[in-house]
């Protein structure tokens, strides 16, 4: 058996600095007054129930894993609800915009990628004792529940923004 190639340590701590970056840029993105965007809101709307429906897929042939991706989905469907309440939304001559309940987006986004690192360090320090099934996401039921609890939180998110500036915009005018 041949080892398997290991990314050296400047590579990992390259790709580290890079999802460190990104997911500042995220938390961010989360937190204050934001303009809403439409097109940015359809784009959630469109990809993150494919996520979902993914996980399901993926799960689809274990009892056990699909019932913890259908109850995570679950959670993150009533979280994405629990969200859109603690939103405060307003309509201003300079555009529309939203001020997101800081807690459940960031929380969610650093689960999720506490979990991505935790995996990424598995797989590296595990070298050569690396199982190519051990990397499948569905064959972890943690992974499993945090992907579909973020993908669907995101998914009802967006789906309820669309519909709440929708409804606001058929009101008055902004003032």
């Amino acid at each position: 058996m041949t080892p398997t190639p290991h990314l050296p340590l400047v590579a990992v701590l390259v790709i580290g600095a890079f999802a460190a970056w990104r997911v500042t840029r995220r938390i961010r993105r989360l937190v204050g007054r934001q303009p809403f965007r439409e097109w940015r809101s359809w784009s959630s709307a469109v990809l993150f129930p494919l996520v979902v429906v993914g996980s399901l897929v993926v799960a689809s042939g274990d009892p056990l894993r699909l019932a913890i991706a259908l109850a995570s989905a679950g959670v993150g469907l009533g979280l994405g609800v629990y969200g859109l309440r603690r939103t405060a939304f307003e309509r201003s001559p300079s555009g529309s915009f939203y001020t997101p309940s800081l807690h459940i987006g960031v929380a969610l986004s650093l689960l999720l990628t506490a979990r991505v690192i935790y995996r990424f360090a598995q797989i590296y320090f595990a070298g050569d004792d690396v199982d190519p099934e051990s990397m499948n996401v569905g064959r972890s039921p943690l992974t499993l529940a945090i992907v579909a609890t973020f993908a669907a939180y995101y998914a009802t998110y967006a789906i309820g923004l669309i519909r709440r500036f929708r409804f606001i915009s058929t009101q008055d005018p902004p003032t």
